[in-house]
């Protein structure tokens, strides 16, 4: 991978295709519970079905979407977590891989020399730290951080909303 490959995947999105379809999930639930409790949209019947549900139906409806938006979350942050160690093993492979073995077994007795050597590799791949760094932290923002919110406040919602109508 060249320096400027490199740099490009860590300003493009850091998450797999799974975690993408996780944060999907993540999100529709998040504010699905959040416009639940704050609107209390609790269905009470649904007319087409002809079905009723009582208080402890209700409840248990709650409940389970409590259940699975819980799963969702777990299951966001592990796939998440995965998908930014395996970024940083890229970088790691790039620089071993522009060192091979000679030269770490050369340079290794001279630290000076071998620190030379990896700063030019690095150096690299850090150019232009601050805006590479920006971009990245607003791709981490949006694409990790704020669906972390959604769920958690989605999460905290439903867990009042249960012990209030209790």
């Amino acid at each position: 991978m060249s320096p400027d490959e490199y740099l490009k995947a860590k300003v493009t999105s850091p998450l797999s295709e799974r975690a993408l379809r996780s944060r999907v999930r993540l999100l529709t639930l998040g504010v699905t519970a959040t416009v639940m409790v704050h609107t209390n949209l609790v269905p009470t019947q649904i007319e087409g079905l002809g079905i009723a549900f009582s208080k402890s139906d209700q409840q248990n409806l709650v409940f389970l979407l409590l259940i699975l938006l819980a799963y969702c979350l777990v299951s966001f942050a592990v796939t998440t977590l995965a998908d930014l160690h395996a970024a940083r093993w890229k970088q790691k492979a790039h620089v071993e891989q522009e060192l091979d073995r000679e030269d770490i077994i050369k340079s290794s007795k001279n630290w000076p020399e071998l620190s030379a050597k990896l700063t030019d590799i690095v150096y690299p791949l850090e150019a232009d730290k601050s805006l590479v760094r920006r971009l990245r932290d607003y791709r981490l923002s949006i694409d990790i951080i704020v669906p972390l919110i959604v769920g958690l406040y989605g999460t905290g919602a439903l867990v009042w909303y249960l012990y209030s109508e209790a």
